[in-house]
């Protein structure tokens, strides 16, 4: 896989994560438009948390073979 199908991947996997954290938060009583804007900090730190795990003081060319490496099991995980 090249580097953008990965980033698309991630993108979309994070996308779908805060989706189901809104469905859920929404199923559980909230406003929608709370439970929305709660799932994007929820999903913002959970992405960064991932970032920092998977490149951490990497340079440039190891953070583009990380993502092009990346399985889509490994996704957010």
């Amino acid at each position: 896989m090249g580097m953008k199908d990965g980033i698309k991947q991630w993108v979309d996997t994070a996308l779908d994560v805060k989706d189901e954290i809104a469905g859920e938060l929404i199923d559980a009583g909230l406003d929608p438009k709370f439970a929305l804007k709660a799932s994007t900090v929820v999903t913002k730190k959970g992405v960064a948390e991932k970032i920092d795990r998977y490149f951490g003081n990497r340079n440039a060319a190891e953070i583009t073979h990380t993502i092009s490496n990346l399985s889509e099991d490994d996704y957010l995980n």
